[in-house]
C-alpha cells in the first residue's frame, strides 16, 4: 500500500549553492521512494540552478521549475500547482532531512488514518553547526483539530512552519500560499488549511526528522519594524478571532500567540510612535494573560522580564 502512495517534495530555490546539494541528497536518499521531487528555482543569480540540474540528471524523480524571482511563496505555489502527490511536503533548501523522515510519516497518517503528518525538528546554528535545541512532541499522539490549535498556538512543541509536515492532497484543494507576505506566510497556509477542514486529525510523532538551519539572512533576523512584520501581526488577531468564535475553551493561546508576536515586534522597533503603538496593544491582552491558568508560571515570567526588563532579558539569552 505504501508504494502506491505518491509525496510531492516542493522545495523553493533561490541563491543557495552553499546548502542546496545537502537537501537535495537528503531527499533522494529518503527510505521512502515513491517521491516527486520538485525543485522551484526562483531566479536564482549563483549556481543553485545549476547543481539542481546535476541532479535531475542522476534521478529522474527530479522536476525542475524555473521562474523570475517572485519569492518563496510564490515559488512554493508554483510547485504546488505542478504535484502530483497523494501528499504534499515541504523542504526549505537550506535544511535537511533524516533518511526516514517520510517513510516514518506517511506510515504514521496511513496506519492511524490521518490527514496530517508532524514530526519534531533539530535546530542547528549555520556557521558553527551546533544544536540550539530539538521541538519534540511529548508523545506519538493523534490530534484532532482544537488539539492542534492548542499546541500551535501555545508554542511549545508545534513550530508553525509547514516543513515538518505532510499534507494529504485532498485537504489543500485550491489553497495558496500569500504572496504578498514576506514573514508568517507558513502560519497563514496552514492556518487556511485547518479553517477549510474543521474535521482532521493530525498524528504527531515524537521523531525528531527535520534540521532547521538557522541563518543570519532568515526572513525576521536583523528585519527592522516594517510592514511585513505588522501583516504578521494582524494573522495572529485574525487567527484568535477564529479560535474564539471555533474553539473557545482555548482562546487564551491565541492571546499568548499576539502578546508574543507583538513582543517581537518591538525587538525590530526604533521608531517610538510605533513601539508605543504595539505597547498599547499589549497591555490590552497582559491582565488576560497573566491571571489566566492555563498559561504556566514561567511563561508568564519570561513575558514580565521581556516587556518590562528587555535588557535584563537580553543578557539572559546570551548567557543561555
Amino acid at each position: 500500500m505504501e508504494n502506491e502512495l505518491l509525496v510531492s517534495i516542493i522545495v523553493p530555490v533561490y541563491n543557495v549553492e552553499k546548502y542546496i546539494e545537502r537537501c537535495i541528497e537528503s531527499i533522494i536518499n529518503q527510505t521512502y521512494k515513491n517521491l516527486e521531487i520538485i525543485l522551484v528555482d526562483d531566479g536564482s543569480i549563483d549556481k543553485s540552478i545549476n547543481i539542481c540540474k546535476k541532479y535531475s540528471k542522476i534521478d529522474n524523480r527530479i522536476v525542475i521549475i524555473e521562474q523570475e524571482n517572485k519569492g518563496v511563496s510564490s515559488a512554493r505555489n508554483t510547485g504546488i500547482k505542478n504535484s502530483h502527490g497523494d501528499f504534499i511536503g515541504f523542504v526549505d533548501p537550506d535544511d535537511f532531512i533524516e533518511p526516514n523522515m517520510y517513510k516514518i510519516l506517511i506510515n504514521n497518517v496511513l496506519k492511524y488514518n490521518c490527514n496530517v503528518g508532524v514530526c519534531g525538528v533539530r535546530n542547528i546554528e549555520d556557521i558553527t553547526g551546533k544544536l540550539i535545541e530539538e521541538t519534540i512532541q511529548q508523545e506519538d499522539k493523534i490530534l484532532n483539530n482544537e488539539e492542534f490549535w492548542k499546541k500551535l498556538l501555545n508554542g511549545k512543541d508545534m513550530p508553525s512552519s509547514v516543513w515538518n509536515k505532510i499534507f494529504k492532497r485532498d485537504i489543500i484543494k485550491d489553497i495558496m500560499f500569500d504572496e504578498n507576505m514576506k514573514i508568517g506566510e507558513d502560519f497563514k497556509w496552514i492556518f487556511e488549511v485547518f479553517r477549510r477542514n474543521k474535521e482532521l486529525l493530525v498524528y504527531n510523532t515524537t521523531e525528531i526528522l527535520y534540521n532547521w538551519i538557522k541563518r543570519q539572512s532568515s526572513a525576521i533576523q536583523g528585519k527592522k519594524y516594517n510592514i511585513d512584520i505588522e501583516k504578521s501581526i494582524e494573522l495572529t488577531y485574525e487567527i484568535g478571532e477564529f479560535i474564539k468564535n471555533t474553539y473557545p475553551e482555548i482562546y487564551i493561546y491565541s492571546i499568548k500567540c499576539s502578546i508574543y508576536a507583538n513582543l517581537q515586534a518591538i525587538g525590530h522597533c526604533k521608531n517610538k510612535q510605533d513601539k508605543k503603538k504595539i505597547k498599547k496593544r499589549i497591555n490590552k491582552l497582559k491582565l488576560i494573560f497573566l491571571k489566566a491558568k492555563e498559561i504556566e508560571k514561567k511563561d508568564k515570567i519570561k513575558f514580565i522580564i521581556k516587556f518590562y526588563l528587555p535588557i535584563v532579558y537580553k543578557i539572559i539569552l546570551k548567557f543561555k
